[in-house]
């Protein structure tokens, strides 16, 4: 099949349609031991893990992904007691959420902001504080693009370890640090809905009021982990946080859609989401086509990966929705699940499987939903949708990095900082969410302590860390 008509078939099997009828009222319960549905989720993510490392042909890992999603579907429709979840996860949730990555995907494709900077320009300032207020007030699928375009810059300068501090931008960027505005990641938004549709606003900058201490304290170990492997900061002028980009007008382009995005997010419920940004995405999809040959390649064979991987991991999400609808477990319990959800199949589903348990009480839905549930997306690459699509879509697809590198260069990087997120969650859970200022301080204290003990620990054993320095 040519991979234009491939898309496109794929963009027509995603028009959200109604739920399909059973004929019956839907049953209470499921028909099998909610175990096994945790069983089902693991071994479906473990195909998906397959395919990324194993298969190379974009048409078999397409037709995989499908496979899955539509297995899935099939499975828990006749089976009984899912017909809520499927309705809700692949009628609902997909059709709103793919709009973003796709649209990211677009501007990554066209390397709207591709920089132009010097050969002795250092990242250092650009990386610890432009990339975590672009990932707060633009989204996080934004420094989807950016990577794209601050790759080859880390890699000319930092021949030795450029894997490692990519990753170390998204740890923080993508996934600790973005906590900043509802706007930020996805299960900010996914709660602003909620709030939305029972008529209570949620506050744009609401998150930080609970959060500004962990993000000021978090801020200021990513700065010393950036100088810790070798990421030179030069001279803080207006060009080191913000150096020139090489074309204004796609800038222009870029500043375009991430506005549509925000405004889809803020100001937009339900299928309006997907259709505004589906009309969005074609207009962009058709500029895109008409931009030369490896741009047409790249955005077929990115958005026909990404519209389907997706597909099967939201399978995932839907066996471990069936399985906490059956379940009757702690407030502390969930919080476990939440975590291990992220580290499977992106944070944004993790948070909605917590959601009706947290409901009722805003500092639990804070402290032992949103927290963990953000940050937590750091620990693997699967934890967060722009990191998947990053590493495990385009760079692989690029041929820069295979998708077991990308595993083995994340877990290498990405656990230093568990007991720093570990010492947060306990004392969450130990208090109560009763997060006070204090009680943030002291933990802070605390967690970064443990954190650098942790972190000499590796470094003295395993390697995991080497410092590099420039080659320049």
């Amino acid at each position: 099949m040519r991979p234009k008509l491939l898309l496109l078939g794929l963009m027509a099997a995603l028009i959200p349609g109604p739920a399909l009828a059973t004929g019956s009222e839907p049953h209470t319960a499921a028909p099998l031991p909610p175990l096994v549905y945790l069983g089902l989720a693991v071994g479906t993510l473990a195909l998906i893990v397959f395919a990324s490392l194993k298969v190379e042909k974009l048409s078999a890992k397409v037709a995989l992904f499908l496979s899955i999603g539509a297995s899935t579907y099939a499975f828990l429709h006749f089976s009984g007691g899912a017909e809520d979840v499927l309705h809700h996860v692949y009628h609902v949730d997909y059709p709103q959420f793919i709009m973003i990555p796709a649209l990211t995907l677009l501007m990554a494709s066209m390397n709207l902001l591709k920089l132009k900077v010097d050969d002795d320009f250092k990242p250092g300032w650009f990386m610890w504080i432009t990339i975590p207020i672009i990932g707060n007030f633009a989204t996080t699928w934004s420094l989807v693009p950016i990577a794209v375009s601050l790759f080859p810059v880390l890699k000319k300068r930092y021949p030795q370890d450029y894997w490692t501090k990519m990753i170390l931008m998204f740890i923080f960027g993508a996934n600790i640090l973005a906590l900043g505005t509802v706007l930020a990641d996805p299960p900010q938004a996914y709660w602003a809905v909620q709030l939305g549709n029972a008529g209570t606003p949620m506050s744009f900058f609401y998150p930080i009021s609970q959060f500004w201490l962990f993000i000021l304290l978090t801020w200021l170990l990513y700065g010393a982990m950036l100088k810790h492997i070798g990421v030179e900061f030069g001279d803080f002028n207006l060009r080191a946080i913000l150096p020139r980009f090489e074309s204004i007008g796609n800038v222009l382009l870029a500043i375009a859609i991430s506005g549509c995005l925000a405004y889809a997010l803020l100001a937009l419920k339900g299928y309006e989401i997907t259709i505004f940004l589906g009309v969005v995405f074609v207009a962009t999809f058709a500029l895109a086509m008409s931009r030369g040959k490896e741009v047409r390649h790249n955005t077929v064979h990115w958005c026909s990966e990404t519209f389907t991987i997706f597909i099967a991991f939201f399978a995932v999400v839907s066996f471990m929705h069936v399985m906490l609808e059956n379940m009757t477990i702690t407030n502390e319990l969930m919080v476990g699940f939440v975590m291990g959800l992220t580290w499977m199949a992106d944070n944004a589903a993790a948070f909605a499987a917590g959601y009706p348990q947290f409901a009722g009480n805003e500092q639990l839905m804070l402290w032992y939903n949103l927290h963990p549930s953000v940050t937590q997306g750091s620990m693997t690459p699967l934890g967060n949708g722009p990191q998947i699509v990053t590493f495990l879509v385009i760079f692989t697809a690029m041929g820069h990095v295979s998708a077991g590198q990308v595993f083995r260069e994340w877990f290498k990087v990405g656990w230093i900082f568990a007991p720093y997120l570990l010492v947060w969650t306990f004392a969450a859970m130990a208090l109560h969410g009763n997060m006070t200022m204090v009680n943030q301080l002291l933990t802070g204290v605390v967690a970064i302590t443990v954190s650098f003990a942790f972190m000499w620990f590796a470094e003295t054993t395993f390697n995991v860390t080497p410092r590099q320095k420039s080659q320049h």
